[in-house]
């Protein structure tokens, strides 16, 4: 069983990075813009080490990330005392709404697999794994 579940995991794993996600933007950048657009919904700023701790990423990673969102318009940062804080551009959220729609058309073969029991039953065991992991 345990074996079967590595298998499985590589399987899943590179499944979703050697497919692109989205087209217009790199798996990074449109990790840090999923929860920039959901802090932006709550009126907020996402702070570096949060985006760090979310993400897992290297710091040099995760600069570099940000780097390209900024140059590309979608986020801008600011300075809170000594800590970085990233928003989410009001004027890009359309355009970021549309990639997102892009990794909806990436799951469309998931949504005709899976029932909606099974896409519950895969939420659940998703969180329940990432908590643990985390």
């Amino acid at each position: 069983m345990k074996e079967e579940i590595i298998q499985c995991w590589i399987e899943l794993t590179a499944a979703i990075k050697n497919n692109r996600v989205t087209r217009s933007i790199s798996y990074n950048e449109a990790i840090i813009l999923n929860y920039a657009y959901h802090a932006y919904k709550k009126n907020e700023g996402l702070y570096m080490q949060e985006i760090l701790k979310k993400t897992k990423m290297l710091k040099s990673l995760c600069n570099r990330t940000l780097n390209h969102l900024i140059e590309k318009e979608y986020l801008r940062r600011e300075l809170d005392g000594n800590q970085v804080v990233v928003y989410l551009n009001p004027k890009k959220v359309d355009d970021y709404l549309t990639i997102h729609k892009e990794t909806f058309a990436y799951l469309e073969p998931i949504f005709e697999v899976l029932d909606e029991k099974d896409q519950m039953d895969f939420i659940r065991i998703s969180h329940k794994i990432s908590r643990r992991l985390s």
